[in-house]
């Protein structure tokens, strides 16, 4: 008997956290055959990790998010379902707006729809307010649509799922490929030499810039944190819209010398081998993925309190709310750990990438069986 057809969609393809995931599972998900179709797509570090695995990206090519372009977008995904018809869509998806295209799924006769969510929140804008109880409308208007709803934590379950619904909602922990983030003595030595920071303490940053991750606040962190220690520096692995305003701050604060930023890079581990203190002074996260890369590799953390809990796995890591001070001091406080057996414990913890994809795969025949 021929596997089941997935269809995974996403908005947005580009080098993010959901696209990461995608690329890090669909490959391992050898239970359905997947396909990925996007609306808007950018040149992305996960490509080539789809295309090895012979997982084609089909892009509806309507263009960035806007409240204009999203019927264009509904109207482009029920023409492609009506020419290439599959037997579930997953939607992967970061606010209850897009449940809407599981809406026109159901009415192109797809059985099996999953709402998966990946966030909990806006970035902070004028329309934040607005957006938050639009939020909360669409998802009273489409809950329905999906036949299943999953998230990377009970918080970005909540994002888009109506209370009446939870019964048929499950949290899918974001597994990442422990061994490839194990920490390594040999990248630290390595990279460190390349970023000409030898004798530095690394302070690290992992993911885009953007009001979402609060990078400014990071560069402010830095500045007081060498007031009593003239090694620390701050590396930025990523990239994104608020790469000028981060360098402007830098200038402003003297810093320039003591920030780097790598831009988008496939060498996440090495750059996290290389430091020793990993920092998210996020303003929301779905889960913090970023976080648990950073535990198997052995960094204690400095997460801010709207990080969910459920990120921290190893006891090296810290919630604070965001106040510089109480930064800065956690900064300096922090002991050095062994950094070994980090990876195997984040494994442990349920948080390699192959308990992921069994979970993934029980839930895909759980509802395919069912039809």
């Amino acid at each position: 008997m021929a596997p089941k057809e997935v269809c995974h969609l996403t908005y947005t393809w580009m080098t993010s956290g959901v696209s990461g995931f995608l690329a890090a599972t669909l490959p391992a998900l050898s239970v359905v055959r997947n396909r990925l179709v996007v609306c808007d797509r950018s040149d992305c570090v996960f490509d080539a990790a789809l295309g090895g695995a012979g997982i084609g990206i089909t892009s509806l090519s309507t263009g960035p998010f806007s409240a204009l372009r999203f019927p264009r977008a509904r109207r482009a995904f029920r023409a492609y379902l009506a020419h290439n018809p599959v037997d579930a869509v997953h939607l992967h998806c970061s606010s209850a707006l897009e449940l809407a295209f599981l809406r026109d799924a159901a009415r192109c006769g797809v059985p099996v729809r999953i709402a998966h969510c990946h966030n909990n929140g806006f970035e902070r804008t004028a329309l934040r307010a607005v957006k938050q109880l639009a939020n909360r409308l669409f998802r009273r208007l489409y809950g329905g649509a999906p036949t299943r709803f999953l998230g990377c934590s009970d918080s970005a379950v909540d994002w888009i799922c109506p209370e009446s619904r939870r019964g048929d909602a499950n949290v899918i922990p974001n597994g990442i490929p422990t061994a490839r983030f194990a920490f390594s003595a040999d990248r630290r030595k390595a990279v460190r030499a390349a970023l000409g920071w030898d004798d530095r303490r690394i302070l690290v940053a992992t993911g885009r810039l953007s009001d979402q991750k609060d990078p400014l606040f990071a560069v402010r962190l830095l500045a007081e944190c060498r007031k009593t220690d003239d090694t620390a520096a701050l590396l930025f692995v990523g990239d994104g819209p608020l790469r000028p305003q981060v360098e402007a701050l830098a200038a402003q604060l003297h810093l320039t010398d003591h920030i780097k930023i790598t831009g988008m890079t496939g060498d996440v581990p090495g750059y996290l081998s290389a430091a020793d203190l990993f920092v998210m002074p996020s303003r929301y996260e779905g889960f913090g993925t970023a976080a648990v890369e950073a535990q198997a590799a052995g960094l204690p953390c400095l997460l801010s309190d709207a990080v969910p809990r459920a990120a921290a796995l190893l006891p090296d890591v810290r919630f604070l709310p965001i106040d510089l001070f109480a930064w800065a001091a956690a900064c300096a406080a922090i002991p050095t750990s062994p950094r070994a057996e980090a990876a195997q414990a984040v494994a442990h913890a349920g948080y390699d990438l192959r308990a992921t994809t069994e979970k993934l795969a029980a839930v895909y025949r759980s509802c395919l069986e069912e039809r």
